[in-house]
């Protein structure tokens, strides 16, 4: 597959929304199991719309290498972004650590 190629722009869709599916929405994290992602509504939205702004990109009729390399480079950066985003829920710490009691 070409660097700039469409073909190279279609797998990094896919693999962006993908990537989407590994992390859940929340405002804190507090309703999101220990064991898995979450990021913020705002958070998920800039994802989104790097997805469909490079699907849009995909869909043109006539596009240039610069146009690929462009939409490929964005998205890149939002899944970077995304990535960095992400943060472990903390529902269910409370049970699986266990109290001490006493001291000594």
């Amino acid at each position: 597959v070409k660097p700039n190629s469409p073909t190279a722009l279609k797998n990094e869709i896919i693999a962006a929304q993908e990537n989407k599916t590994s992390a859940k929405v929340s405002e804190n994290g507090s309703d999101i199991h220990h064991t898995e992602k979450w990021v913020t509504q705002e958070q998920m939205n800039a994802c989104e719309m790097a997805i469909e702004k490079a699907q849009t990109t995909m869909d043109k009729a006539s596009i240039t290498e610069k146009e690929i390399a462009l939409a490929i480079a964005e998205l890149a950066l939002a899944t970077e972004t995304f990535n960095t985003a992400k943060k472990d829920g903390t529902y269910g710490l409370e049970q699986s650590i266990p109290e001490v009691e006493g001291g000594e």
